[in-house]
């Protein structure tokens, strides 16, 4: 019999078994509809519920694998210098689109890798490496409480997030991302992203990162157009 690797047996359902955590799937999906149909009030159009604005995106971006990859992660498409079309899309966290991408808020980055025959991966980061949520049930209900119009949004979207998870860890949920989003983003090209979650590459859990290769400022300062900055830093560049 093939053995149960250690990390399998940590495996822990949503609602204790498959069947519970499947229904909370379907209510997730529900869930996040409406949090889409939400923010498209302020939108003016349905978006995504979450990375509603798009700061870049290339379509010929390309993914190469190292040669001295760990044999380990030998699996599947990852083979030692291989190299595959990609596309690539740098946005806000946000599913409202704000005017000005110097408000507070987490950047991100989906990593489409196009592997031929209609099969792609995605490879889906932020800029923060610290998760604020512990479970998928944190995460959606952090994302629900805060879909509101109206007045008051920040107060209304704690004390839902409150409700429906607790004061102290709705606490802990709201210091980390307010902590986390108040880190002055200058560009797009001096931010590391990670994976935050980690994820299965054969037999071995893996956390991973895209990471720039322009230093940050020392001292750097919020830009209110991420997009025309990446723009003017690239024609510099040619």
């Amino acid at each position: 019999m093939y053995p149960i690797p250690d990390w399998q047996r940590e495996i822990r359902f949503l609602g204790g078994n498959r069947d519970a955590e499947q229904a909370l799937m379907d209510k997730y999906e529900t869930e996040i509809r409406t949090v889409a149909r939400t923010s498209g009030v302020d939108n003016g159009v349905i978006m995504r519920a979450q990375h509603a604005k798009m700061l870049a995106g290339f379509s010929s971006a390309s993914f190469r694998i190292g040669s001295d990859v760990p044999e380990d992660l030998h699996v599947g498409f990852l083979k030692p210098d291989a190299k595959y079309k990609s596309e690539v899309r740098f946005s806000n966290a946000a599913g409202s689109v704000a005017a000005s991408d110097a408000l507070p808020d987490l950047r991100g980055v989906a990593f489409r890798v196009l592997l031929g025959n209609d099969e792609q991966i995605d490879f889906l980061m932020t800029n923060a490496n610290r998760h604020h949520a512990r479970d998928a049930e944190e995460a959606m209900a952090t994302i629900v409480a805060f879909a509101v119009n109206g007045p008051f949004r920040k107060l209304r979207g704690i004390l839902r997030l409150a409700r429906r998870v607790g004061i102290s860890t709705a606490f802990r949920i709201v210091r980390t991302l307010k902590a986390q989003m108040s880190v002055p983003v200058e560009s797009i090209a001096t931010e590391t992203f990670y994976s935050r979650a980690p994820l299965v590459i054969g037999s071995t859990v893996v956390k991973y990162r895209l990471r720039p290769t322009v230093s940050k400022s020392s001292h750097p300062r919020a830009e209110a157009d991420l997009s025309s900055e990446l723009l003017s830093r690239l024609k510099s560049e040619t």
